[in-house]
């Protein structure tokens, strides 16, 4: 993971990949984390996703990690608003994601993502308010402490 740190001390992520798209110029980006639970750490990629209103876990990494069922399923649909091929969204998990060495302890639903591992949506987002520079390709996440 490329880390930089500038005379203040803060530290950036190096942003490895972006896209604007969709009719409401949603933002995207691809940064790399490590999904922790327990005694398993999986180094994989996060997509920061404005458009998505929660946070997402690929099912094949749930193999490795436990989930528990939703109270009620979540019909599921692809960004281009077709019905997922798994169907409805029958479970969740909770899961320590790192960024360097920021921790966030995140609920994520159980679907078929695709070629994304973690989507961090809407809700990570407002919590977490990380400042990104586009034209540098640097997120600077803020300390939290939980």
């Amino acid at each position: 993971m490329e880390v930089s740190r500038n005379g203040d001390h803060s530290k950036y992520i190096f942003i490895q990949g972006t896209s604007v798209f969709g009719i409401s110029n949603k933002a995207c980006l691809v940064v790399p984390v490590n999904v922790v639970q327990g005694d398993h750490s999986i180094p994989t990629n996060a997509l920061i996703d404005s458009g998505a209103y929660n946070n997402f876990i690929h099912e094949l990494l749930t193999d490795q990690i436990d989930t528990e069922e939703l109270e009620t399923s979540i019909d599921c649909r692809n960004v281009d608003g077709t019905l997922n091929a798994n169907g409805a969204i029958t479970r969740y998990t909770w899961v320590k994601v790192t960024m360097e060495e920021q921790a966030f302890y995140i609920r994520c639903k159980v679907a078929n993502l695709g070629y994304e591992r973690i989507i961090l949506g809407n809700t990570w987002l407002c919590k977490v308010n990380p400042q990104i520079d586009w034209p540098q390709r640097k997120l600077h996440l803020p300390q939290i402490t939980y």
